[in-house]
């Protein structure tokens, strides 16, 4: 992948279905990123590794910690070991754990983990190229079916007005049957070209909106 992201996205309006919300390249890329599922793990994994390194980090420095406790011994008995003085006991304590010989085993438990953590930031790059890339390429598609969408709809205008003509033009006796049926035959061609032009465009408004998840129609 290895392209850089800067595109410029800009979509055409359709008369009949909104143009997507979006403004500019960083919010399309922020929708694309915030829908795609792969960029949610990478993006926790990533604050897993960032933590791993912290706590690798963590063993350069003392543990501390308080422990207590409380024993109470009953019995029936009157005599015995067990006395007044010790039948209950307290005891509060502070611990702590250093280590001494293991620096050089912590340095290369963090420098372990800063290399995990710089392998998945690759791979969250190579991602994000991608998602980028598919975005944009979904954004030339929707551009480039609503032109063609455009043009079958002058196109469809055109044969509709050249029927209507012949048509006249055949019930007056000035035009042969064949020219009638041949403008029929031209007008029924266009419309089929018209609504493949349409489906082209919107399974490409369908394919945009499942990457950067969100979209304003009005059918």
């Amino acid at each position: 992948l290895g392209m850089n992201s800067n595109f410029d996205y800009k979509l055409e309006e359709a008369e009949y279905i909104d143009s997507l919300t979006i403004k500019n390249h960083e919010e399309f890329v922020e929708l694309a990123y915030s829908s795609n599922p792969m960029w949610k793990i990478a993006s926790n994994a990533k604050n897993v590794f960032e933590f791993k390194i912290d706590e690798a980090n963590s063993d350069y420095y003392p543990r501390f910690g308080l422990f207590g406790g409380y024993t109470g011994l009953y019995n029936s008995y009157e005599y015995g070991i067990v006395t007044p003085t010790n039948k209950n006991q307290w005891h509060v304590g502070v611990g702590m754990e250093l280590s001494i010989f293991n620096g050089f085993r912590t340095t290369n438990k963090v420098n372990e983990e800063k290399i995990k953590l710089l392998q998945l930031e690759e791979k969250i790059n190579e991602l994000r190229n991608g998602i980028d890339i598919l975005a944009y390429k979904a954004t030339l598609e929707v551009n480039s079916g609503y032109k063609k969408l455009v043009e079958m709809q002058k196109l469809e205008a055109i044969a509709k007005k050249n029927k209507r003509i012949v048509e006249n033009a055949y019930n007056n006796d000035l035009a042969e049957t064949q020219d009638f049926l041949e403008a029929n035959i031209y007008e029924s061609f266009i419309l089929s070209q018209l609504y493949s032009a349409e489906y082209n465009y919107l399974v490409a408004l369908v394919d945009l909106e499942n990457i950067v998840g969100k979209a304003s129609r009005k059918w």
